[in-house]
């Protein structure tokens, strides 16, 4: 069964690199201001309107008990307002953990933490031919995987592991990936999230995509995507603070995987910020932020509540 799955995703990467078209959901691709752009469009076969999103929707395919899918697609915008270069080669970096929708929480939480090891959490594989990525706890950088080109597009294979380690599909419901894209020469995107459906239901379908949606525009800094920066989110990085492995939810606002003072000058800077759940994303940076607390308060605040960490660590040795 796994060498059928690896056979098919195979095939897959072959057909990334040749100009097909396909029926499926997509990422298209653009460049504003010198920064990777994510669009939907009004038809993915033919588009003739575009709107950017960051919120993607998928199906697993169920192949004899294996849940994979290819969907979505990712290629350049067609109506020559891409602005991105042929032959430009773009990454991907998984943002963060493998969420999945908590229904009666009403959130979305790392699958670790759902399963807490009883019975094991189910992960996802992200792979392209031979090359894989398995999500985790924290950021992990991909590989290169489409150089664009008019009407050229690509795929990866997202593939649902039960278990956490083989393709034995898992628990019904919403699965959520957060993604950014790079490339050498512009900025790299915003997050984006691909909500993966399997056996679910209309409402947790909505319910999932709402609370991405919330995800997506939380202000940087917010690190309980309540569209507050305030100190429970300041908590939340102390906790993490110095610590690797990390995404958004423990303070990693610039996804290198780490906890630092890069993270905290980010927080620091919109400490105070509240914004509505419904602001669009590029009206944020022109937002004025309500400071209450002096940056200089919140740095001694961070530097007690790391002396007291490092004093209990002593303690336990």
């Amino acid at each position: 069964m796994y060498n059928k799955l690896l056979f098919t995703t195979g095939l897959l990467a072959a057909a990334s690199t040749v100009a097909l078209a396909h029926d499926g959901p997509r990422v298209w691709l653009g460049n504003v201001n010198s920064k990777i752009t994510t669009y939907t469009s009004d038809n993915d076969d033919q588009p003739s309107v575009y709107s950017t999103a960051r919120v993607f929707i998928a199906a697993f395919d169920d192949l004899e008990g294996t849940y994979t899918t290819e969907f979505p697609g990712f290629e350049l915008r067609r109506d020559g307002q891409s602005n991105i270069a042929s032959g430009t080669i773009f990454d991907f970096t998984l943002a963060g953990p493998l969420l999945k929708l908590d229904g009666p929480g009403n959130r979305l939480a790392p699958t670790s933490a759902l399963f807490n090891g009883n019975p094991p959490a189910p992960q996802l594989s992200v792979s392209l031919g031979a090359a894989q990525r398995t999500t985790n706890s924290g950021v992990l950088p991909g590989f290169s995987f489409f150089g664009s080109s008019p009407g050229e597009h690509a795929h990866l294979s997202f593939t649902l592991l039960g278990d956490g380690t083989t393709p034995s599909g898992g628990p019904d419901g919403v699965y959520v990936l957060p993604m950014l894209l790079t490339t050498s020469t512009l900025s790299r995107s915003d997050w984006f999230f691909l909500t993966l459906q399997n056996n679910n239901t209309i409402a947790q379908r909505v319910q999932a995509v709402g609370l991405a949606q919330r995800m997506a525009d939380a202000p940087t800094g917010d690190a309980n995507f309540d569209h507050t920066v305030n100190l429970d989110d300041f908590t939340a990085l102390a906790a993490s603070f110095g610590g690797a492995g990390k995404w958004w939810a423990d303070g990693d606002f610039n996804f290198d995987g780490s906890v630092n003072l890069d993270d905290f000058t980010a927080l620091a800077s919109n400490f105070g910020l509240t914004l509505p759940a419904q602001a669009p994303r590029h009206d944020r940076a022109a937002a004025p932020a309500s400071v209450p607390e002096p940056v200089g308060v919140l740095g001694v605040v961070l530097m007690s509540l790391l002396a007291l960490r490092h004093r209990k660590a002593a303690r336990s040795r």
